[in-house]
């Protein structure tokens, strides 16, 4: 979504879809306006959702999002504890919430970031690629530009196809700019030709954030917030991500064996 041309690897473009997933917040029995019975969650696009990035390491798989959004369902069950956490790749499924919080550090005493382990069954159902940190690309000694993807809430669109509902919730990228390789916290930014086509981006966080050259990619973030920069103008984006190459990903699932939830 930059107008500057930079140089994506084409494997990052054909396959960032394959490294997230859709993450939901929806009572999974909702019941009928109309007749009051209850039925089985079926996927909207007026549903809450987030993003899950995959990650596999050590011949395990976990799954990244921001704290921000599993504090929101846990206070959401807090009332109701109807709430669960869906996703719908393949088909609806629903993610037990196993989540820490991972401890802050040098870089960020309280980084905002909540991760799980998931189970292989999982990972195969789903039909999806995690990143795979133990073969990760040398990445470069700077950059500039990140490649950022998430599932934004409101440019989900359902259609009725007969007695049944089908909803189309396409993956966006966000390619932009940024001064030099991050050490911690960040924020993409890109100035526009015109305005963007959508003014909301809730629903990415969560998503990964990749380096990218013209032949090798890989992760250093976590989407935690974007959406237009009013400050510079109705033609500017900013995206902010939690500073996340592999060495601080290992340190955070390593913590899952340690706490819980």
């Amino acid at each position: 979504m930059s107008d500057k041309v930079f140089p994506v690897d084409e494997n990052l473009l054909n396959n960032h879809g394959s490294h997230a997933i859709s993450l939901f917040i929806v009572q999974r029995l909702k019941k009928d306006e109309r007749t009051g019975i209850n039925y089985i969650w079926n996927p909207s696009e007026k549903d809450q959702n987030a993003t899950l990035t995959l990650i596999s390491s050590d011949g395990k798989y976990y799954g990244l999002t921001c704290k921000h959004v599993i504090e929101h369902f846990r206070a959401k069950n807090k009332i109701d504890f109807s709430y669960s956490l869906m996703t719908v790749a393949n088909r609806p499924s629903e993610i037990i919430d196993d989540f820490i919080f991972p401890d802050g550090d040098c870089l960020q005493e309280n980084p905002d970031i909540a991760v799980c382990e998931l189970t292989s069954e999982f990972i195969e159902h789903i039909n999806k690629t995690p990143i795979d940190l133990d073969n990760s690309s040398q990445q470069p000694s700077d950059i500039d530009f990140g490649f950022a993807c998430g599932f934004p809430t409101k440019i989900k669109e359902s259609t009725k196809l007969g007695d049944f509902i089908q909803m189309s919730m396409p993956m966006l990228y966000i390619v932009a700019g940024i001064d030099s390789f991050p050490a911690q916290r960040f924020k993409l930014y890109s100035e526009l030709s015109k305005a963007p086509d959508y003014d909301d981006f809730s629903g990415m966080s969560g998503g990964p954030m990749f380096w990218s050259v013209e032949d090798a990619y890989g992760i250093f973030g976590i989407v935690y917030e974007a959406g237009k920069a009013e400050l510079f103008g109705p033609k500017s984006l900013i995206i902010a991500g939690e500073f996340a190459i592999p060495v601080r990903i290992r340190d955070w699932i390593s913590q899952c064996h340690l706490k819980k939830p």
